[in-house]
């Protein structure tokens, strides 16, 4: 490959990029696109060519125009330093982000330029959630007013935030470390302190007021909140206004009782949470209730009917607010409680406190529930006749039997029908209408003066120069009169004409649309389209009134459903694709765009569903990834049943209702045996096992024979099944498309078939992929071929050795006869180079363009090897980014470049080796920091393989995305686990002794005779020891916290642990079973060690604990000490259950429990935290355990 001019391999280049290439002319023009550009904006092949760039990217075009001005015009290629970033327009108009690149190129005086594509909408909505996040949180710290603080539970200050400008009675300085009992002495503060406790104790919400003199007397309201079970959170907020205008309210309260009790008026006070501060004895009188049964009641939830109080009481805030003026006065219903409803006009005044702020309303009420009737009814009774008419739009006219008009009413629109009334009424119709009209409506008169039935006229008529539609109802009225409505119908008529249009256009759209009314229950369908007839299978009948959803069946647990009801919740749009069902049962795949239509009042009355079936674009996807894995397992060397396997899934999951097999063919005997049929049934299976290959053989038997496809639509009645038929029939088996698995060089290695469940042949995509998997079979069964011929290979490599040299000589004469033939056929091809002269220049034109695309490959490099392992070509934009040079390696061979370690050389050599004999390999590497995406095609010269096209695409920052997203799931997803684990167990583990604590306190209470004393201190010593399991289990659950935060430290000093040892047996003592027993035994002179002696306390309680727990009664727990030189070792011997061998391993996890042991009280924890406060004394732990017989474990330490 001199001068490398080949199209093939500049077309693999442009066709292998992973950004999408535009070549576009002078014009803006779209020439040529590579499949990235078409898969990017959604076009095919021929729709993209007839695209301009701005189509595509608007303004882009302006913005190359504008940079083209200053570039050079010579045939060099410009380097891409153009770039930017922008929207593009998808095929079914949607947006999404862009960067685009783009570089200038003359070719025989033509301008071209090359735009390159890529899609980063993934990037730009990370960007945005990460910035709304930080916005959110940032601004919520700033908005809220209160001072907050963190404490752990000793009530030490771990953090603190006072907002600005806010006075406080601390300082945030030097507060951090300082205990709440240095700022709030208990004997000062013991509500606030209480509360404090309280918190830390039953981990609820607690609330207290304390009063503080700083700067005068102020009063404050404090919170405790627990947030885990190690801190408490304190939100203090100045409660002294409301304090103050609390205690100012209460003295008018007394001023104005004594006035209030003696009027005729109702008087109401109601605070500004609507709480009824004051009544006098008139409202109680109408209410039917005593002051005390209403004096702190919400006002509106005691005394307003239902119907009123949401918007009296929105009155109510927003006059308190400031929001709206007092009215003087206002009217509503109030319910005594009797259940009546009188109606109460107010006046109403606004009570200040001394700041000048609303403190609550002071209304006024007298009943005006029978004035208010006979109002309404004269009202009523002399609106009614009025607002009829007025409802009614038309022109009403009274006309006689011969034509005149004796009566007109006029609407508050006149429109364009009549004169004023006053040139109307008296006259004749045939003096004001024209004459046609005239006739048609004498004529409409007289027939309803006839038959006294009513008739409607629509006609035309010219009104102030443009021509109106009508619609007139003839009435009778009486014996020579009849009543006439007029009404102008041109914008209806127009509106159902435009109705009719837009109906016909959605009909004859591609996609499919749908109309529901989101105002109605369920949101059913109103409309839809014939193309979602024809994608759907259903008729109009069958889905107007339903909800979309029927289209899902029982496939409702998709997160794109979930985005869509979100999304219609909030009124809002969408596109999401997700899995729907036809009529008949089949998937497919639907891109839905959902658009709301909004009222004036921005509230959603429908939405609108544009469908559009993607099936075969995911199909596709998923076909790529059941090739990429079948490769993967070939290039691995994973036995072929395996290979097979997947293949069958594959064209099973592709191809709807089938089975499939493939059939090995036996050469020897020319019979076919299944290699894998894993659905086909068992009775066909067995029935085709060992079948002949011949005509009339079935399609299998004939496809081998004859070495073609054979497609039977119905093989009950093709001639090839007739002695397979009644087999099929019995199978289920309607058709049946056959291929042959050829080898590469042609040979019959079996066959490919899919049966299918209905009549019918493959469509032609289906088809297409039948031919792949039958040629990935046959690159598979070649693969297992070779590696079995050249194991026997290797055995005849000795024998082929001693006749190798005479095949050697026999060739070399034969090449040399071939070198002889292809010199003459050399000079006869002079003859055909004027022919090439035309062919030439078109070669050299495309040499160009793909040279420069090579040159600029973005984030990439493109290397072409011969079958010597030399580089005979390599270009990309990576070999600038890296530091390499283009002619540091063109013309050198894989072993002469020193960049290569020997293992890196090796497998190049191998992908080289298996890419010229004729595979397509990809693979990811890594070079230095970065990960390379490699994909691998052979580039033939006539039928034979001479070079090995390699491309590296840089996806480094892809895989960091990929691997921070895997990382940030699979904590979530252990965090999900462990906090699912811990409340199950802690729930459970906490219920147990608060339970018999309560029942011992039950039983307390009823045993209180001085008799009972004994049960009494049975029932205490009860209490007592479930109070000591609730500590444990505290502590343990405290512990695993500080560990897991590096909390705890080892802090030894010297202590005798023979004395700490004795105390711990006799406190123990009083929770062993009857009759067992501990026994200590020590051994050597000293009892002195330098540990941490609470660490050891923890430990040396949870061991003794665990032997009396699991062993029963009647039983010896020996504790052993041992003193030698330099370590002390302490064995804890129980006679207990032990530990089932294959759990052992997994003792010391946390949260771990024995199957044995899971019906007895324990939170799987305490070994765990035995060995980490071991492990900090800087000793070890083990054990020894038999089940049924007990276990010892075993502590060393050293002394000091």
């Amino acid at each position: 490959m001199d001068t490398l001019n080949n199209l093939e391999l500049f077309e693999a280049l442009f066709e292998a990029a992973p950004e999408g290439i535009l070549v576009l002319d002078d014009q803006g023009a779209v020439k040529r696109a590579n499949a990235t550009a078409e898969w990017v904006f959604g076009y095919t092949a021929e729709k993209i060519r007839q695209k301009n760039i701005d189509d595509l990217v608007p303004g882009l075009w302006a913005k190359i125009h504008k940079n083209q001005k200053g570039s050079n015009k010579d045939s060099a290629l410009e380097k891409i330093e153009n770039s930017t970033s922008t929207w593009g327009n998808k095929v079914d108009g949607s947006q999404f982000p862009l960067e685009v690149k783009w570089a200038f190129k003359t070719i025989d005086d033509k301008r071209f330029v090359l735009v390159f594509v890529r899609d980063i909408t993934a990037e730009e909505l990370m960007g945005r959630e990460l910035r709304s996040k930080e916005t959110k949180n940032k601004a919520l710290l700033e908005a809220i007013p209160d001072m907050m603080f963190i404490l752990n539970l000793k009530g030490d200050f771990i953090d603190v935030h006072i907002p600005e400008h806010n006075e406080t009675f601390i300082s945030g300085a030097g507060i951090i470390g300082t205990n709440i009992k240095k700022l709030f002495h208990p004997n000062l503060y013991r509500d606030l302190y209480d509360c404090f406790e309280n918190t830390a104790k039953t981990k609820e919400n607690q609330k207290a007021e304390f009063r503080v003199d700083k700067n005068g007397l102020k009063d404050y309201e404090i919170r405790f909140v627990p947030m885990n079970n190690h801190n408490i959170m304190g939100i203090v907020r100045e409660i002294t206004a409301a304090k103050q205008a609390e205690n100012k309210l209460r003295q008018e309260k007394n001023k104005l009782q004594h006035y209030l009790d003696t009027a005729a008026s109702m008087f109401v006070v109601i605070n500004k949470d609507g709480t009824i501060e004051l009544v006098n004895k008139k409202t109680c009188e109408v209410l039917g209730y005593e002051q005390e049964e209403l004096i702190g009641k919400e006002w509106f939830k005691t005394c307003l009917p239902k119907d009123e109080q949401k918007p009296v009481r929105n009155v109510f805030e927003r006059i308190i607010h400031g929001e709206i003026p007092l009215e003087e006065y206002y009217e509503n219903h109030v319910i005594t409680k009797q259940g009546k409803k009188p109606l109460i006009r107010w006046r109403n005044a606004i009570l200040t406190d001394d700041s000048g702020q609303v403190a609550a309303t002071l209304s006024s009420g007298i009943d005006i529930t029978t004035q208010k009737q006979t109002e309404e009814e004269l009202r009523a009774s002399a609106a009614k006749n009025h607002a009829l008419l007025e409802a009614i739009p038309d022109h009403i006219l009274v006309v006689n039997a011969k034509g005149k008009y004796l009566d007109f009413y006029e609407p508050n629109d006149p429109g364009h029908v009549y004169l004023p009334k006053e040139q109307v009424v008296g006259r004749n119709m045939k003096d004001l209408l024209p004459q046609d009209l005239y006739v048609k409506l004498k004529r409409t008169i007289d027939q309803t003066l006839k038959t006294k039935e009513n008739h409607k006229v629509e006609y035309a008529l010219a009104r102030n120069g443009e021509l109106r539609q009508y619609e007139t109802s003839i009435v009778y009225l009486q014996k020579d009169q009849v009543l006439a409505m007029a009404r102008d119908i041109t914008e209806k008529k127009k509106a159902a004409k435009d109705l009719n249009i837009r109906n016909r256009a959605l009909d004859a759209a591609g996609n499919g649309i749908l109309i529901v009314d989101a105002q109605k229950p369920d949101q059913p369908i109103i409309y839809c389209n014939d193309a979602f007839q024809k994608i759907t299978g259903y008729s109009k009948d069958e889905v107007l009134g339903k909800n979309c959803r029927f289209l899902q069946n029982d496939d409702r647990d998709q997160e794109a459903v979930a985005i869509m009801q979100s999304a219609i919740a909030k009124g809002k749009g969408c596109q999401v694709e997700l899995r729907n069902y036809k009529k008949d049962g089949t998937l497919f795949w639907n891109q839905l765009t959902i658009t709301p239509v909004h009222d004036e009042a921005g509230k959603p009355t429908h939405f609108i569903g544009v469908q559009n079936d993607v099936t075969d674009r995911k199909q596709d996807e998923q076909l790529k990834d059941e090739v990429r894995q079948i490769l993967e397992l070939a290039t691995k060397n994973k036995p072929l049943r395996e290979i097979a396997i997947e293949i069958i899934n594959g064209i099973e999951t592709y191809v709807e209702e089938c089975c499939a097999s493939i059939l090995l063919l036996k050469k020897e005997s020319g019979t076919l045996h299944i290699l894998m049929a894993p659905n086909v049934p068992k009775a066909f299976s067995e029935g085709i096992e060992g079948l002949e290959i011949g005509p009339k053989k079935g399609s299998c038997g004939t496809a081998a024979f004859l070495k073609k496809e054979i497609i039977v639509e119905d093989v009950a009645n093709d001639p090839l099944w007739e002695a397979y038929k009644n087999l099929a029939q019995q199978s289920g088996i309607k058709a049946c498309w056959s291929l042959p698995i050829y080898s590469s060089i042609g040979d019959v290695l079996g066959t490919f078939a899919v049966y299918g469940k209905r009549k019918g042949k493959p469509k032609k995509k289906e088809l297409e992929i039948v031919k792949d998997m039958a040629r990935l079979t046959g690159l598979a069964i070649e693969h297992h071929v070779v590696k079995q011929d050249l194991e026997i290979s290797q055995k005849k490599l000795e024998e082929y050795a001693n006749t190798l040299e005479l095949k050697v000589s026999e060739r070399t004469k034969e090449l040399r006869e071939t070198v002889k033939k292809l010199v003459e056929a050399n000079l006869r091809s002079r003859e055909q180079t004027a022919l090439a002269k035309a062919s030439e220049q078109k070669a050299r034109t495309n040499y160009e363009i793909f040279s420069a695309i090579a040159k600029n490959f973005p984030k990439g490099i493109i290397i072409v090897f011969n079958a010597n392992m030399e580089i005979v070509y390599i270009e990309g934009e990576e070999l600038q980014r890296i530091d390499l040079k283009k002619a540091d390696f063109e013309g050198k061979q894989i072993d002469d470049i020193d960049i290569f370690s020997e293992r890196r050389m090796g497998r190049i050599k191998s992908d080289i080796e298996k890419t010229l004999s004729g595979k397509h390999l990809s693979f990811e590497i890594e070079f230095g920091t970065e990960i390379y995406a490699v994909n691998s095609a052979p580039m033939y010269a006539q039928k034979d393989a001479v070079w090995a096209l390699f491309v590296y695409s840089n996806i480094t920052e892809q895989k960091q995305v990929e691997i921070e997203i895997r990382n940030t799931l699979q904590k979530e997803k252990e965090l999900s686990e462990l906090k699912s684990r811990f409340v199950s167990m802690a729930s459970h583990e906490f219920r147990t002794p608060l339970s018999a604590i309560l029942s011992s306190a039950i039983l307390i209470e009823k045993q209180n005779t001085p008799d009972k004393a004994e049960k009494r201190l049975k029932y205490i010593d009860q209490i007592k020891t479930n109070v000591r399991n609730l500590v444990v289990i505290l502590n343990d659950f405290l512990s695993l916290g500080k560990l897991e935060e590096g909390k705890i430290i080892s802090q030894p000093e010297s202590f005798d642990l023979l004395l700490m040892t004795r105390s711990l047996v006799e406190e123990i003592t009083a929770d062993k079973k009857e009759v067992q027993q501990i026994v200590l035994h020590h051994q050597g002179n000293s009892t002195s060690v330098f540990l941490d002696p609470k660490l050891m306390r923890h430990i040396l309680i949870n061991l003794l604990s665990n032997a009396m727990k699991y062993s029963k009664e009647n039983t010896t727990i020996t504790l052993t000490i041992i003193w030698e030189d330099n370590t002390v070792s302490v064995r804890i011997k129980d006679e207990g259950m032990g530990i089932p061998k294959a759990e052992q391993e997994h003792l010391f996890e946390r949260f771990f429990r024995a199957r044995n042991a899971e019906n007895i009280q324990g939170t799987g924890l305490g070994l765990h935290i035995v060995k980490q406060y071991t492990e900090l004394m800087g000793g070890t732990v083990s054990f020894t355990s038999e089940e049924g017989k007990g276990t010892t474990f075993t502590l060393d330490f050293p002394i000091g």
